[in-house]
């Protein structure tokens, strides 16, 4: 739902979502509860030297978001019974630490679909770098990696210790050990995650110890509110980042609090989107994407899709949005 004006009186634009229309004709559709959020508004735009007629007007006219459906919902309802509860936990991503982050190039992680795409994406003349390529199927390249935390709750002086790690995120049920990954399986085979052994934390000297190792997802199941997608769950491991007075924390951690787990993805992208130059281009190229394209005047031309996959965290329900290109090298 939104709200469309906020002059004059209020109008509430409600649409459906696929779900919401079936329970709808079957008579089932009851309003049980609802809640209200402020994603779309920029809370800097308060301008305190202006007359106090002002100081909010740019607020109050920021435009919102319209209703959608068969969308990730922008804000999700928490169930929340405790009345102490004074900071929520938020997943960000990690570029940090030393178990090979990749990172984003334009906003997006590059996935090269076969090897000779991969060496044409890592010269100089393309992207230029291995970060900034993952390897599809690879156990051991560059990994989406992102932790879940108090970010934000070291300015008000609650450093990341495993005390404060205990008060305000294992004993308010704050722990994400699973997340569900929604990944469209038109162009995404698998997901791999983390396995149990791996391990994000820092030694009493402040020295980074993460070591990351991947594996298959086991589990994987069919996202019924969203069509083409597949539920993947990954482990969420224990986050031993910990507060050091010698060696920020933060040299390796991108939360700046207690931390609570993290989490790792690699990607294999469907078979028919991996064919080297000179064989067969798949269909989906044209159909989804974008074919023959001179991205980084190399010489190259590239084939390339854009999908995006969404976290969640299971108890939390903290969410993540990151964007992908699977890409593969057409001439």
């Amino acid at each position: 739902m939104a709200f469309l004006d906020n002059s004059g009186d209020i109008i509430l634009d409600a649409v459906l979502t696929t779900e919401g229309r079936r329970r709808m004709a079957a008579g089932s559709f009851r309003i049980s509860e609802y809640g209200f959020c402020d994603d779309e508004i920029d809370y800097s735009q308060f301008v305190a030297a202006t007359g106090s007629a002002f100081q909010d007007l740019t607020i109050l006219q920021t435009p919102v978001f319209e209703s959608m459906t068969q969308q990730w919902p922008q804000s999700t309802l928490i169930a929340q019974l405790r009345n102490d509860v004074l900071y929520m936990p938020i997943i960000e991503v990690n570029n940090l630490c030393q178990a090979s982050p990749a990172e984003t190039y334009d906003g997006v992680y590059y996935v090269a679909a076969n090897q000779e795409t991969y060496d044409a994406l890592v010269a100089a003349t393309a992207l230029g770098a291995g970060k900034y390529v993952m390897k599809s199927n690879s156990t051991t390249g560059h990994r989406v990696i992102w932790e879940s935390g108090l970010h934000g709750a070291a300015d008000d002086g609650i450093l990341g210790t495993l005390t404060n790690r205990n008060n305000y995120l294992v004993t308010m049920n704050m722990i994400d050990d699973r997340y569900y990954v929604y990944a469209d399986n038109r162009f995404v085979a698998s997901l791999l995650g983390p396995k149990a052994t791996s391990k994000m934390r820092n030694l009493a000297t402040g020295a980074d110890d993460t070591s990351i190792s991947l594996a298959v997802a086991s589990s994987v199941s069919r996202t019924g509110w969203m069509d083409n997608y597949n539920t993947y769950s990954l482990k969420g491991l224990p986050d031993m980042v910990t507060y050091n007075a010698t060696s920020p924390a933060t040299n390796i951690s991108v939360i700046n609090g207690p931390r609570a787990t993290f989490s790792a993805l690699g990607m294999s992208v469907d078979t028919e989107l991996t064919s080297v130059v000179g064989s067969t281009r798949s269909a989906k190229f044209e159909l989804y994407g974008s074919i023959a394209q001179d991205l980084f005047s190399d010489g190259n031309t590239y084939d390339y899709i854009d999908t995006p996959i969404w976290i969640q965290g299971n108890t939390t329900l903290r969410q993540l949005k990151i964007n992908f290109r699977i890409i593969r090298r057409a001439s």
